[in-house]
């Protein structure tokens, strides 16, 4: 019952914040021709996960989002917090080693910032997603956005990553695309214990892209500046009618390396998305060439999606798999319920980030979880 508590207090509490705004919006717009449009969402979710070797994880997650427009301006700010139940419990680990905890209570500022846009142009100040990559998994050209690393891979792909503060500004005409970032404060990467985090300062980093339609190929150049460092990289697609070709490659570091290929398939309900990826890394490896194979899957039956993921380094130990199941329950006072089911394995060496969620989890690890979405 105490985690259903929790997960009332929390949204209740969100409710409170976000009701006066709604209420200014409404009541003004019977005095203004363009009043503020204001919408928030509340996606609480209730997770229970077993591990091998017993309790993962009992904890209440609470998303939140707001988004305002006038005209031409906009804000946009989204976040979440966590508390887990089942670490209320969790004891010293014997001699005095650092405990693996499976989670810490925590609450993050996902994106905030404000924008406006004129016609073509548009400038975007804060935190915010600044992805130019095709591919989820890394090496890519995704060099603004840091990871989540100690939260493993139970989080939907797009919560599992930070994002850069920053200014971007946009062009956008039918064929063609352009984009110039300046970094503020570089994303910051978290990784579980016993592995130390980062802590970036503030640098002088720029990015810029173009993307542009050439005979059927989507075509994109990038680059990024840093400190006497100039690196960039290309990505190109061709969409078929079931699927989507693409390639991607460049130097993400100085002696980083990488080359990507993968298709997209999608066939009515069904989607598969194989790629592989070759890089050069000898800050972590002596190889010359090392081989990623990523291919998750998705189906769709009426309201029922599963799901599947497979990620492995062919020259490692290390490897990842899991398949979800997920249910939509429908709609009941102005919010939508989803209950889902999932088991995960991890395989990997002890001095490595995959050997670390192995013990973590004792290999596997499986759960339940319930999400609630509101629109206010």
């Amino acid at each position: 019952m105490r985690i259903w508590g929790s997960a009332v207090t929390l949204t209740s509490l969100l409710f409170a914040t976000a009701h006066p705004c709604l209420t200014w919006a409404q009541s003004t717009s019977a005095k203004k021709r363009n009043p503020w449009e204001v919408s928030a969402v509340l996606n609480p979710r209730l997770t229970a996960l077993q591990a091998n070797e017993g309790e993962f994880s009992r904890a209440t997650f609470l998303k939140s989002s707001l988004t305002a427009k006038k005209g031409g301006f906009g804000l946009f700010a989204e976040g979440f917090v966590e508390h887990d139940f089942a670490e209320w419990d969790k004891q010293p680990t014997a001699l005095a080693l650092p405990e693996l905890r499976k989670s810490r209570d925590t609450g993050y500022l996902q994106e905030a910032y404000l924008e406006y846009q004129y016609s073509r142009v548009s400038i975007r100040a804060g935190r915010q997603s600044v992805r130019w990559s095709q591919s989820w998994t890394l090496p890519s050209l995704d060099v603004f956005t840091a990871r989540r690393w100690n939260r493993l891979f139970l989080d939907p792909l797009p919560e599992q990553l930070v994002h850069s503060d920053g200014v971007l500004l946009s062009y956008a005409a039918s064929d063609i695309e352009a984009d110039l970032f300046q970094v503020i404060q570089p994303a910051e990467n978290s990784f579980p214990e016993p592995l130390p985090n980062e802590t970036r300062k503030p640098e002088a980093q720029t990015g810029a892209r173009i993307k542009a339609r050439v005979k059927g190929f989507d075509v994109m150049l990038m680059g990024r500046i840093k400190p006497n460092e100039v690196l960039g990289g290309a990505a190109l697609s061709y969409a078929l009618d079931c699927c989507v070709l693409k390639v991607e490659g460049g130097k993400v570091e100085a002696s980083k390396g990488f080359f990507i290929a993968g298709v997209d398939v999608f066939l009515g309900d069904f989607s598969f998305q194989p790629q592989a990826t070759w890089f050069q890394d000898p800050v972590l490896t002596n190889k010359d060439i090392e081989t990623i194979l990523y291919a998750p899957l998705r189906y769709t039956w009426g309201r029922t999606t599963f799901e599947a993921q497979y990620f492995r380094y062919i020259e490692r130990e290390d490897q990842f798999a899991s398949a979800l199941i997920s249910r939509d329950l429908g709609e009941w006072a102005k919010s939508s319920f989803k209950i889902s089911a999932f088991i995960q394995n991890y395989e990997g060496r002890d001095d490595r980030l995959f050997g670390i969620y192995r013990l973590q989890t004792s290999g596997t690890v499986g759960g339940i979880s319930l999400d609630i979405l509101t629109s206010l």
